[in-house]
C-alpha cells in the first residue's frame, strides 16, 4: 500500500502540503477553508481493494431541503463519471452531507483522486444551486 501513500503525498504536494498522508487510523484528512472535510482511505471490501474518497460539507440552515435534493440527485439516472453514495451526520444547522466515491485501488492515481475530488465539489455546488 506504500504506492497509495506515495500517491496521497504527491496529491498533497500539488496542493502545497508537505506531508499529506494517512494518519494514525489509516485515513488521510484535510479540512478546507469552506469548512468541508476531505478524507481518503484504503479499504478492502470482500476480495476487492478500494480507495474511498469522502467529501463532507456542512449543510447549514437549509439542511432538510438539501438532504432531500441530495437523495434525488444521487439517483443513478442522473449519471456522472462516478457513482456517489451519500449519508448525513448531525442535526439542524450542524448537519453534514457525506459524499463518497469508491475507486478501485489499481486505478488510484493523483489524476483520478483529483478528478474525484473535483467531481464531488462540483456535485455539491450544483446541489446547493438547485441543479
Amino acid at each position: 500500500m506504500s504506492w497509495i501513500n506515495e500517491t496521497l503525498a504527491e496529491f498533497g504536494r500539488q496542493m502545497g502540503l508537505s506531508n499529506f498522508g494517512p494518519g494514525m487510523h489509516g485515513v488521510a484528512q484535510l479540512r478546507l477553508e469552506s469548512g468541508a472535510l476531505l478524507a481518503v482511505e484504503s479499504v478492502q471490501r470482500g476480495r476487492a481493494d478500494e480507495v474511498l474518497v469522502c467529501f463532507a460539507q456542512p449543510l447549514g440552515f437549509d439542511a432538510e431541503n438539501l438532504r432531500r435534493r441530495a437523495l434525488e440527485k444521487v439517483h443513478f439516472s442522473h449519471g456522472g463519471p462516478y457513482p456517489i453514495q451519500i449519508a448525513t451526520r448531525g442535526d439542524g444547522s450542524q448537519t453534514m452531507l457525506l459524499m463518497l466515491i469508491r475507486l478501485q485501488d489499481r486505478a488510484f492515481t493523483v489524476q483520478t483522486l483529483s478528478h474525484a475530488v473535483d467531481y464531488l465539489n462540483r456535485w455539491f455546488d450544483e446541489l446547493r444551486e438547485g441543479r
